[in-house]
């Protein structure tokens, strides 16, 4: 059997059930050996937690882990957090981690130190030693408040027998009501006889008054600690005395040969005109050494390890007067790993920017690549080199906002951004993020699902993404492999906060561990097409879009000029051009120099222009292209568009710099509105994407389509179309007015129904043994039935107009969270009420019955099996007429003995059953977006199973007829309906008839619950709750409900034949036909309604089979009746329908089957194999079904 494998992208908002995590009152990350982050902080509960990336299966890819509750004990009871010194050794990525916690008015030292940072010391935990306060000559009962804490962890050299020098620093004020706040200064020696050394100092120090970093200088004998700030002077403040000034020193920890005196200090030089505030220091190990870095006047300075010693001068290495962004640093942070180093700088605009060089160049200034701002609005960050890629790992805590991590994508150079989710706590614990969310859909030859298929999927680019609620970090080169769903799906949702925020995959169905269908998701794919249907400023003007709360606009804003509008109209197809000739698979960074740059010839012979560019002049913008030799860029200028400006080049007078994509970006994200002009160049093998920003020339290589539509982006910003604005356009929102009347209507209608079918149980009573024996005759014909069409299930579904509307992430949204979110779910739904003598008299009289049929019953499952045995290489219709005619009468039978006893059970409980329809239901994700779309209702149980089945319809409905399936006025009017008559007429005399449409929603409906209901089955290990129906229940739901919603998504599954006797006008003399299906849709209500109550073994261990199945048989001998008296078999909406019907019988018979492997434990080796074949063929039929199901709605709404 081949095996197809489709995909559909869709940009949109979607949501997790989890919690972002803020970033407390401090923080720091390191990495562990595979580069996962691991971030420390301490919360706002003054907890220290350690957050680690986890790649075992979790639903939000973090862990968090309290590690200093355990201390609060005996007389640090009532202990909090206070601050946290940590460092990671750059070589063996082992770190050591000291904290002071508060308690009373005293503080407390602890440090845990070596830790192995694998898996094995987090399951142990972090293991603390208290480092009581003991220096010589003191009071070891001293009060102390700790105002700084500083570790280190460097290697020794290597030629020194190798090892790890540590160092341990702590200020502390040394009087606490001091208002000059002066500190005594302490090196710690936790493994020593002796922890707390006083650290001799030249100058007196005020907390707060300078930073200190530890470090190593060359040649030096011990560690010791860098002191930036307010250090000189009488800090008394006599009249008389010296003014103070700002240093830097050095001073060892020890004088390694005279213990007793003073270490001597080095003072290194500080540029002139340097303010306190603006200052900064950040050492980095260079081996066993540091070199410091100094943020000062004039921008960023080195001292190299060698270059420390007393009245040291630094080297000037990244200029604040060529790069603005490294003028005024508030803060500093540098490191060096793997051939990398590199330095990030905050400055007092709150802006966040970074530089790098190689590993051994770091004082030379041409050596440092041109600094890029990537973050604003920065209160704080961490960040680290990734010891895999080198890539830089960065955190950041944004003003008014969580936290949020960025890493430089070591493939495509672009910035990928995330928030950090941890595990919910409640329910109503949601995160709404936009998202790029990819559905895969496995099926065979015949368009058939294709469930539990093996998968592998494999990121062409380093990629952070959920698959199936699972996160997953994806590499290049390291295929995961997961299974498709028993419905064929499996999603995959990648947060995303720019247009070019998309990864591709690989994706390959496995076959005996074998690769067999391969192909390659391009996220872009629906983007392309819509980009590419703009081919002027007038059609990019009619673009509407809908916000998130249901209003339409235009993408385009009406103060935008017209002239503006048209010159990035125009640039747009050629955007879309590029894109569309680049492959998704295409192998990114060919090269991170432009070879054009110095004049060598790249230009390439492209289909049509080879280069375009706008000038976003003050007078206007102007879009220019060109198809020949000539280099555009010389053609366009930065400002202006006068005949003088416009041979002017792009680059004239301005600095010209070499960047990543990715880098730039973040630099014109950040600086948008001094975006001045770009060009893209055709060359080689890639295209040149070059920008004027600030009077800054910025070239990079546009190499993949993600850049291309980081482009796209960042030129609609100009016209002020903005990301929130793209996604309406280029991708997916959910119009939920038009989805909730949907659902209003169809769960209206099913009310109405059980009213009409619980009016009617005293005419079944009556009625249903002459129905019967009317299903019994006309068995025969319906079992020989035969269609002079050739109508297959391929080819049926291939003719549905629908499909591309509903296999969708959007049309499959409501599945997916329902599916993830089972295992949470809580209701407030009574529990089955107490068995009254009543009520227990009747099930004892039905129990009886049921038991007298089991002679009957394993007859009929021994001969299913015969059929069982071929049905998944069968055409639904053979099978149907092959079972009806195999075990139709023995079944037909038994209904009609167990069918008045079962009548006056359900009568009994009926009305207080489908009461429990509204119990709320507590969701993750469905029940918030439900609150939050009708405004506080709360979700129900019979409201989710509607919901979810709505989305398909109304996207089908929208797609093939241009409408919604009810219209605002028609849903008030049917709405305001008290009967089926009332609602059948408001519906016949809408303007136009919506009756068809109202079939043919009906069909999705049932469609998409009948695949709910393969989805939600629960575990074989779990058979006493599944119902004898074969309509199984949810796992991991509560016992007290979940039958009940098993109960709601039946009304949705059986929505065809609902449909049909509500909006169906009873003919005046009813046929046998209509009598069956009469007869056979209450019963059907009825039987899932009772078990619903009290659960599958409530009338006997057979009664449910042989019900179940009975009311199948009648409904489809009524289907197929129906199709001929009406004269149209030959039809192909009514042949799908009795396919349908067909996968209906057998799905339930094959359910039945396998709930019957339970009761029938008495040696029937043939029942037991039997109960096995039917689970894959019930599972399978039911994927089928509603495959089918969709395939006639859609053939309905087109006409057919």
């Amino acid at each position: 059997m081949a095996m197809q494998l489709t995909h559909e992208t869709e940009l949109m908002k979607n949501y997790k059930h989890a919690e972002v995590m803020s970033a407390g009152m401090s923080f720091a990350a390191i990495q562990s050996p595979e580069g996962r982050s691991i971030f420390f902080s301490i919360g706002t509960d003054r907890v220290l937690y350690a957050t680690r990336e986890v790649t075992a299966a979790t639903t939000t890819g973090w862990t968090r882990t309290d590690l200093s509750s355990s201390l609060a004990r005996d007389d640090l009871a009532t202990m909090k957090a206070k601050s946290f010194a940590l460092s990671q050794n750059p070589e063996s990525l082992v770190f050591d981690l000291a904290l002071v916690v508060t308690a009373g008015d005293s503080d407390y030292l602890f440090v845990s130190l070596g830790n192995a940072n694998n898996e094995s010391m987090w399951e142990a935990g972090v293991v603390w030693k208290a480092v009581p306060f003991d220096a010589a000559g003191e009071d070891a009962k001293r009060k102390l408040n700790i105002t700084d804490l500083q570790v280190m962890n460097i290697p020794k050299p290597k030629n020194g027998g190798g090892g790890v020098e540590r160092a341990c620093f702590c200020d502390v004020q040394r009087e606490p009501r001091d208002s000059l706040q002066l500190v005594d200064r302490y090196y710690i020696m936790s493994d020593a006889a002796v922890h707390w050394f006083k650290h001799q100092l030249p100058f007196e120090l005020r907390s707060g008054s300078a930073v200190s970093v530890l470090g190593h200088r060359a040649n030096e004998h011990t560690p010791g600690i860098y002191t930036l700030g307010v250090i000189g002077g009488d800090v008394r403040g006599a009249a008389e005395s010296p003014p103070e000034t700002l240093q830097l020193l050095y001073v060892p920890q020890r004088n390694p040969f005279r213990p007793l005196v003073p270490p001597n200090p080095a003072r290194l030089r500080v540029p002139a005109k340097s303010a306190r505030a603006f200052v900064d220091i950040s050492a980095v190990a260079v081996g066993p050494d540091t070199m410091l870095f100094l943020a000062a006047a004039g921008g960023v300075y080195l001292f190299a390890a060698a270059n420390q010693r007393d009245d040291a001068d630094p080297d000037l290495v990244i200029s604040a007067a060529k790069h603005p962004a490294f003028a005024n640093i508030m803060s500093l942070r540098a490191a060096s790993l793997g051939g990398t180093t590199v330095v990030w700088v905050l400055n007092t605009q709150r802006q966040l920017s970074y530089s790098t060089c190689p590993v051994g160049s770091e004082g030379d200034a041409k050596k440092w690549t041109a600094p890029v701002t990537i973050l604003s609005d920065v209160q704080s960050f961490s960040f680290y080199l990734n010891a895999k890629t080198a890539s830089n790992v960065l955190f950041a805590h944004l003003s008014g906002r969580d936290l949020v991590q960025l890493t430089h994508n070591s493939v495509t150079t672009l910035w990928d951004s995330r928030g950090i989710l941890l595990p919910a706590l409640k329910d109503t614990s949601v995160v709404e993020m936009n998202t790029f969310t990819t559905q895969l859909t496995t099926t065979d030859d015949k368009n058939t699902a294709a469930p539990n298929s093996a998968v592998s999927i494999e990121a062409l680019s380093p990629a952070n993404v959920f698959i199936d609620s699972t996160y997953f970090a994806l590499h290049p080169g390291a295929p995961v492999i997961v299974t498709s769903d028993a419905v064929g799906h499996i999603t995959i949702v990648e947060e995303a906060e720019s247009l070019s925020a998309a990864t591709s995959f690989r994706v390959t169905i496995l076959k005996d561990g074998n690769p067999d269908v391969s192909i390659v998701v391009d996220p872009f794919r629906n983007a392309k097409v819509r980009l590419a249907a703009v081919k002027d400023g007038e059609s990019l003007g009619k673009v509407r879009i809908k916000t998130v709360d249901g209003q339409e606009k235009s993408l385009v804003p009406p103060d935008v000029p017209q002239k503006d509008r048209d010159a990035v109209a125009s640039s747009l197809p050629r955007f879309a051009q590029i894109a569309t000739a680049m492959s998704p698979s295409a192998a990114p960074r060919l090269a991170r120099a432009i070879a054009a740059r110095d004049g060598e010839n790249t230009e390439t012979e492209l289909p049509q222009v080879s280069s375009f560019g706008i000038t976003f002049g003050k007078a206007g913008f102007t879009y220019v292209e060109h198809r020949g030799p000539e280099r555009l860029e010389s053609r366009i200028g930065g400002v202006g568009a006068g005949p003088e400006t416009a041979r002017a080049s792009i680059v004239d007078g301005a600095v010209d710099l070499v960047v990543d994509i990715g880098d730039l970006f973040r630099e014109a994200k950040n600086k948008w509105d001094q975006f001045e002009s770009f060009v893209v160049q055709g060359a080689k093998d890639a295209w040149n994407f070059v920008v004027r920003i600030g009077g800054i020339v910025y070239r990079a290589i546009m190499e993949t389509v993600d850049a291309v539509m980081g482009a796209v982006e960042l030129v609609l910003s100009k016209i002020k179309v903005f990301f929130e604005d793209v996604i309406a356009w280029l991708g997916f929102l959910f119009d939920w007015d038009d989805i909730l009347r949907t659902h209003s209507v169809m769960k209206h209608m099913f009310k109405l129904y059980a009213d009409d079918a619980f009016n009617a149980i005293e005419h079944l009573k009556t009625s249903m043994a002459k129905t019967l024996d009317s299903a019994a005759q006309a068995l025969p014909a319906a079992a020989g039935f035969k269609t002079n069409a050739d109508h297959s299930v391929d080819t049926l579904q291939n003719g549905d107009r629908g499909a591309s509307a509903r296999n969708t992430p959007q049309a499959n949204w409501g599945m997916f969270h329902l599916k993830s979110g089972q295992a949470s779910a809580t209701t407030n739904s009574d529990p089955p009420p107490p068995i009254d003598d009543t009520f227990s008299s009747l099930l004892a009289n039905l129990k009886a019955l049921a038991l007298d049929e089991k002679e009957a019953i394993t007859t009929a499952m021994d001969r299913a099996k015969e059929v069982l045995d071929n049905a998944l290489t069968m055409n639904p219709l053979e099978i149907l007429t092959k079972l009806l005619a195999t075990v139709g009468s023995l079944v037909l039978t038994t209904t009609k003995n167990l069918g008045l006893a079962f009548l006056d059970a359900v009568q009994y409980l009926f009305k207080s059953t489908m009461a429990t329809l509204d119990a709320t239901l507590s969701i993750p994700v469905i029940s918030w977006v439900y609150r939050k779309i009708t405004k506080g209702t709360e979700l129900s149980i019979l409201d989710a199973a509607c919901l979810v089945c709505a989305i398909p319809a109304t996207l089908t409905s929208k797609l093939v007829t241009g409408a919604t399936p009810f219209s605002s006025s028609l849903s008030r009017d049917l709405l305001a309906t008290t009967t089926s008559a009332a609602f059948r007429a408001a519906l016949a005399s809408a303007p136009d008839s919506r009756v068809p449409a109202a079939h043919a929603t009906a069909s999705l409906f049932a469609g998409t619950a009948s695949l709910l209901c393969v989805l939600i089955r629960p575990d074989r290990s779990t058979a006493s709750d599944k119902v004898a129906t074969g309509m199984p229940n949810p796992s991991g739901l509560k016992a007290n409900y979940q039958r009940t919603l098993a109960l709601a998504l039946n009304l949705c599954y059986s929505a065809r034949s609902i449909a049909y006797l509500t909006l169906s006008t009873p003919p005046t003399s009813p046929s046998w036909t209509h009598e069956l299906t009469a007869v056979a849709m209450p019963m059907t209500l009825c039987l899932y309604a009772l078990e619903a109550k009290l659960g599958p073994d409530s009338f006997g261990k057979y009664g449910g089979t042989a019900l179940s199945l009975g009311v199948s048989i009648v409904g489809t001998v009524g289907e197929i009746g129906r199709a001929v008296d009406q004269g149209r078999a030959d039809e192909a909406g009514a042949i799908c329908g009795l396919m349908a019907d067909g996968c209906l019988l057998v799905g339930r018979t094959g359910l039945c089957g396998m709930v019957a492997k339970n009761p029938f434990k008495d040696g029937n080796v043939v029942l037991e194999i039997a109960a096995a074949v039917a689970e894959v063929v019930g599972v399978a039929m039911g994927g089928v079904y509603g495959g089918l199901c969709f395939a006639r709605g859609g053939l309905v709404l087109g006409g057919k």
